[in-house]
């Protein structure tokens, strides 16, 4: 059973598989390895290279066709197979950029949902058209590209001759002492139309988790264009802690129904890049049984009868359902929610807290979510909480409204984070255990959410509150100190994630990461004396711009880049204006997007700007066990006050002269299961706001990450 668990969790990983094709029968040359000037292979790849973009099916205005897919396990302790998959797509194109592939049909042992299927049409059959080649998430190095030609070795093998063509058999693998995603194997280019016509490849050892390979032909169009026609494909896993029980996966791929320059529009495209559009039980078989090459075998059928009674005898529907909503930080318990964030909490300002958070889920409803949580703080004797209402219009633009109210603990300052998770042992929530100036708030809040274009998110929101400081501060206006004062505060929020991927399977959603810069804009606007507001004595601004973005690279290695800065015109209360995200403990996990060495709350700005700069030099070595990774980190904050003598019974700096940490982690230290990592890092902090002690200014990470 827990083999067969493994094999569960491990194909919503693992698209992979191969089978052996047969060679045509030619007659072949010696192979023949010449050096790279005389070398006619280098020529030949040149020109392929120079024409895979015509030659590739998205050269065509738009194309539609329909893939059918089959992936099973084997596991060489079993001879039954262990894992059945099937699922039927329907593929759309139309430049530039639109795809969207629906799951019209699927079937998966041991599971109805079709989470999986939908995550495995994801992993589309791979281009050869640009310099990198995605397959499996991840990103190998086209030997079809200037930048191959560079980075591996080619060997002319053969040249087959036909009365009608010619097709060239050649060889590759990376060079010596390689630092990139590769592959290795053979090409079987196309003349005189240099066209890619079946690749037969292997990730090489040391750059892949897992051993891969696979073979893909592609067949030309009429109109000179290549299209897939078919791909297999094998994936290995083994790990000594199981035994060493080798499991492979293994599937084929067989593309029917192509339509070039189709009349499709931009409307015929969802905001979803892949979704399930499945029939009924009935019609769901007949889809399957018309697009499989042959009948299942009984081998096939006795997998689906076996896994399916497993599945049912240890709930396994149940608990791959539980996967969502504990990624978001809830622990579902039928159609009701627990939000175990709200069930044990800490803060400098309350102590421990203990409390209940429950929300309904969509086992009661796909329109409506409603609950709420209570909590008591042991420290400063109070009872707190609130109530929440979603609804979920679920149309095209993906509306959805939130209702929020409630009694509670808010941080002074805070930094506006449109994505910000606060999920039980998330980033956020463990900073905010070192947060030292929190208000007491009553508070209403209404957020609007839509996705207008596939790329854009915009939120418009509206909050009433009532805010009490809860650490001795107060603000001076005029000749009055306020250590307490109501607010009214409407904002938008425009979010651009340009080629930003999203599935969607059932309650099941997901999203890629943008290869562009993600761009958030915030802006909010409060106003005077409405609803009791008349401590905020007249109307303010407050702008807020986030710029991410993620460059990887050839070798492994990639940079992130997080630009934030923002400001408001107005003198404002400290809660009102900005503190910024510090997270310093002696030691600690790491987090992006945090200045690892700097205490809460000792900075307060009404303008700011801030950068988080990462490095990672790829892997090290070219070791299969042990490939430690090297990060670079560099955080830099600037911020100013104009009126720091409003702000009173606190200690703060206005971070003018410049705030400045380094640190490096050296990650991959500990894999897990080939599934997740463990690595350590050191931050120090120079420059002005210096630390008297110097073990002050350094900081100890802990790095967790998944692969």
């Amino acid at each position: 059973m827990k083999k067969l668990g493994l094999v569960f969790i491990l194909c919503l990983l693992c698209h992979v598989a191969w089978a052996q094709w047969p060679f045509e029968q030619h007659d072949s040359i010696s192979e023949v390895i010449i050096t790279a000037k005389e070398n006619p292979a280098i020529g030949i790849i040149r020109q392929a290279a120079q024409q895979r973009s015509a030659n590739s099916l998205r050269a065509n205005n738009s194309f539609r066709y329909i893939q059918y897919q089959k992936i099973y396990a084997l596991a060489d302790t079993f001879s039954q197979k262990l894992f059945l998959n099937e699922y039927v797509t329907d593929v759309m194109f139309l430049k530039p950029s639109s795809q969207n592939s629906k799951v019209i049909a699927s079937r998966t042992s041991g599971f109805k949902d079709p989470v999986i299927s939908v995550w495995l049409a994801s992993q589309q059959s791979p281009y050869f058209d640009e310099d990198f080649v995605s397959f499996i998430q991840s990103d190998f190095l086209n030997p079809i590209s200037n930048k191959g030609l560079h980075s591996y070795d080619y060997t002319l093998q053969e040249r087959i001759v036909t009365p009608t063509d010619t097709v060239f058999r050649i060889g590759f693998a990376p060079k010596r002492d390689h630092h990139f995603s590769a592959l290795s194997g053979t090409l079987w280019l196309h003349y005189p139309d240099w066209a890619l016509q079946r690749i037969q490849a292997s990730a090489y050892d040391s750059t892949y988790r897992y051993p891969l390979d696979f073979d893909q032909y592609f067949v030309r169009q009429p109109n000179g264009t290549w299209a897939p026609d078919s791909l297999s494909f094998r994936m290995g896993f083994s790990q000594k802690s199981l035994q060493d029980v080798t499991v492979d996966f293994y599937g084929f791929s067989t593309f029917r129904h192509l339509n070039l320059n189709c009349p499709l529009r931009p409307k015929d495209f969802s905001r979803m890049d892949v979704e399930d559009k499945l029939s009924d039980g009935t019609l769901n078989e007949i889809i399957l049984n018309h697009y499989r090459s042959a009948a299942l075998t009984p081998d096939e059928l006795r997998t689906y009868q076996l896994v399916d009674s497993i599945s049912r005898s240890a709930h396994l529907d149940r608990m791959f359902a539980m996967l969502q909503p504990l990624s978001e930080g809830y622990i579902p318990i039928g159609p009701i929610n627990l939000d175990f964030a709200k069930v044990i909490d800490y803060k400098n300002v309350e102590g421990f807290r203990f409390g209940l958070g429950l929300y309904t889920n969509e086992r009661l409803s796909k329109v409506i979510s409603v609950g709420g949580h209570f909590a008591f703080g042991l420290g400063d004797q109070r009872w707190k909480g609130g109530g929440r209402i979603d609804l979920n219009f679920g149309t095209r633009w993906d509306l959805r409204l939130r209702l929020d109210g409630g009694y509670d603990l808010v941080e002074s300052g805070g930094i506006y984070h449109y994505d910000a998770s606060y999920a039980f042992l998330s980033a956020e929530y463990i900073r905010q255990w070192t947060v030292n100036h929190y208000d007491y708030a009553s508070y209403g809040k209404i957020f609007f959410q839509m996705h207008p274009l596939k790329w854009l998110s915009v939120a418009l929101g509206f909050n009433y509150g009532q805010y009490e400081t809860g650490y001795g501060y107060g603000f001076r206006y005029m000749p009055t100190t306020y250590d307490r004062y109501g607010k009214i505060e409407s904002d938008i929020t425009l979010q651009m994630s340009f080629k930003e991927e999203h599935l969607r399977a059932g309650s099941f959603t997901f999203f890629s990461e943008s290869p562009y810069p993600v761009v958030t804009l915030h802006y909010a606007k409060g106003f005077r004396n409405i609803f009791q507001s008349e401590f905020v004595y007249h109307d303010y601004h407050k702008v807020d711009l986030n710029i991410r973005y993620r460059k990887n690279y050839r070798n492994n290695g990639y940079t992130e880049i997080s630009l934030w800065g923002g400001f408001t015109p107005n003198d404002l209360p400290a809660s009102l204006l900005y503190s910024p995200m510090a997270a310093y403990a002696v030691v600690d996990f790491d987090s992006w997007e945090q200045f690892a060495t700097m205490r809460s709350n000792d900075f307060l700005c009404d303008k700011y700007a801030f950068a988080f700069l990462r490095h990672n030099f790829g892997k090290m070595t070219n070791n299969k066990r042990f490939s430690p990774q090297i990060i670079l980190c560099q955080n830099i904050g600037i911020g100013g006050l104009r009126h720091p003598e409003l702000h009173k019974g606190i200690f703060f700096e206005d971070l003018s002269q410049g705030y400045f940490e380094t640190g490096i982690i050296f990650d991959h230290l500990v894999d897990l299961l080939k599934t997740c990592s463990l690595g350590v890092g050191l931050f120090y902090h120079y420059g002005p706001y210096y630390q008297p002690k110097t073990w002050d200014n350094f900081a100890i990470k802990i790095r967790f990450s998944l692969y």
